[in-house]
């Protein structure tokens, strides 16, 4: 089974009120494909004055091989002025287990977590026997946040077999005040980077993450 979402498709929920946003579940298919500007997004926008806000759904793709390409992304997002928490994503084969691959390829391609209200980021999770980043393909946990709770998401990649990365990067970062995610990497058979970086940087007197 083959699921292909192309041409600027967009699956999305989000969370406006004071209940969580939608579960994304991808399940059943044993090859994913988002490509071509398509996206699979989870929010938190923009919530009831004074009141507090439901956190982002998660997104959850199980399957033996993803592959994210020219433009395609999955992202979580509490986005500005929001208040809630954004949701987790998680990747990985069936039963939990480790997906077969995972290719992310090409400039704006990529999973993304971001925190831009108050909430927290959303955390990243990649578990599949082998992990390429390719031609500018991107995992990001990024925080604008400008208060301590709004802190950035920990980017996750376990990879029983190998992680690859070909002018690509993995990056966990703080423009605000809040404190940056944590990048963990775990490749137990090779890490091969060339023309890539992994990078944890603070902001305005945050912390980096690890």
């Amino acid at each position: 089974k083959v699921l292909t979402l192309s041409n600027h498709t967009d699956v999305a929920t989000a969370s406006f009120g004071q209940g969580p946003g939608g579960v994304i579940t991808v399940r059943g298919a044993e090859d994913v494909t988002i490509e071509s500007g398509s996206r699979v997004v989870s929010d938190v926008v923009i919530g009831p004055a004074g009141l507090s806000q439901g956190t982002a759904g998660i997104i959850l793709v199980e399957t033996q091989n993803l592959t994210l390409l020219t433009g395609g992304l999955i992202r979580a997002g509490a986005l500005p002025d929001s208040s809630g928490n954004a949701g987790n994503i998680a990747m990985h084969g069936n039963s939990n287990n480790p997906a077969q691959s995972i290719l992310i390829d090409g400039t704006g391609s990529g999973i993304f977590s971001t925190a831009e209200g108050t909430g927290a980021g959303g955390n990243i999770l990649v578990n599949a026997n082998s992990v390429t980043l390719q031609n500018g393909g991107t995992l990001s946990a990024k925080t604008l946040g400008t208060v301590s709770t709004a802190t950035g998401g920990t980017i996750t990649v376990d990879a029983p077999n190998n992680i690859t990365m070909n002018n690509a990067s993995i990056t966990a970062k703080s423009e605000g005040t809040a404190d940056a995610g944590s990048i963990d990497l775990t490749a137990m058979n090779g890490f091969t980077m060339q023309n890539s970086t992994i990078t944890t940087q603070a902001g305005q007197g945050a912390g980096g993450g690890n």
